[in-house]
């Protein structure tokens, strides 16, 4: 090859290089100057790359690129579904920094979510804020708060917490929220694979049972008190399939006197045995002293409710154990 060939394929190369770089450059500033461009651009590559899960119905309001160093989204609303499960949401802005280090597989890449909702049939979370960071070339950490959420009809506020997100699972260390007077904190994971679903426990601090009344009736309104102490849940998204409570019902604690009936063949003729078969037939409460709580699901619709307290106006000392249908 003679030297003139050599330099007029290296032009065409550099020319070719040159032509790439151009488009490159003319793609990225249609794509991160058009948010019609931009979220379909987000939709096509997430449906092309996300297996079970269809993004769709994506509106970007507006946009800002400051490349390399940011881009800004704001007002960002659409569709997910997964398993013909719908889950709606929007942010009120996304913040992404630093992508280059993403791309060239350096650590620094964050992410910021601010005010954002997330909604299913099963589930809903307000005011979600979330600042991440890309590490390790494989997962995603920071902090992240919840203003509200609500599951199944259960009620939680002010929750924060620390979160480590893989490729298959989430890691929550650390996290904690207030609910019905009370507070909670624990840890938990949430896995994708084969199927949603999740596991945590916590520590429960002086939540009060009658504010769970309406949600489980059968349940919180045979015991009354605010509970305090340990708690294990799992299951698929937005439901509880197992759960394990070890608590104590503190000082005010009450149980309806209908569950003691059992008791009553068992109890010799007193003043007491005539107070509670009164209580049993007003189908009214028997006030604890020293309560101790522990239920265990036996199946989808029976809890096992091993009670253990001690009653001074029935001068009862008891370990009862009842089958409630929730």
């Amino acid at each position: 090859m003679s030297a003139s060939q050599f330099f007029k394929i290296f032009r065409i190369i550099l020319f070719a290089v040159f032509v790439v770089c151009v488009a490159g450059i003319v793609f990225v500033c249609v794509v991160f100057s058009s948010p019609q461009v931009m979220q379909q651009t987000i939709m096509s590559g997430a449906n092309t790359f996300l297996k079970d899960i269809s993004l769709r119905d994506l509106v970007i309001e507006s946009q800002a690129c400051y490349f390399p160093k940011e881009f800004i989204f704001a007002e960002v609303s659409g569709t997910l579904e997964r398993d013909k499960e719908i889950y709606e949401f929007r942010f009120e802005a996304i913040q992404l920094s630093d992508i280059l280090k993403l791309i060239f597989f350096q650590d620094g890449t964050t992410l910021e979510i601010r005010n954002g909702s997330l909604k299913a049939s099963s589930f809903r979370l307000d005011g979600l804020d979330a600042q991440l960071r890309h590490q390790d070339q494989k997962q995603w950490s920071g902090p992240v708060s919840v203003s509200e959420a609500e599951s199944q009809g259960l009620h939680a506020a002010n929750i924060r917490a620390q979160i480590v997100i893989k490729s298959k699972e989430v890691a929550i260390p650390d996290i904690s929220a207030d609910a019905y007077q009370g507070k909670v904190a624990g840890n938990g994971y949430l896995y994708f694979l084969p199927s949603a679903h999740y596991a945590a426990q916590g520590v429960l601090e002086g939540i009060d049972t009658k504010g769970m009344e309406e949600v489980h009736p059968s349940l919180f309104s045979q015991i009354h008190g605010r509970i305090s102490g340990m708690i294990e849940i799992q299951g698929q998204f937005g439901g509880i399939e197992h759960a394990q409570l070890d608590v104590g019902l503190g000082k005010d604690g009450e149980i309806q006197a209908a569950l003691l009936e059992s008791l009553l063949a068992y109890i010799p003729q007193s003043v007491q045995k005539q107070n509670l078969a009164v209580a049993i037939q007003n189908n009214s409460r028997v006030r604890l002293k020293d309560a101790r709580l522990k239920l265990a699901d036996q199946d989808s619709e029976t809890v096992s409710a091993d009670i253990q307290f001690q009653s001074e106006e029935l001068n009862l000392d008891v370990n009862l154990i009842v089958d409630i249908i929730v």
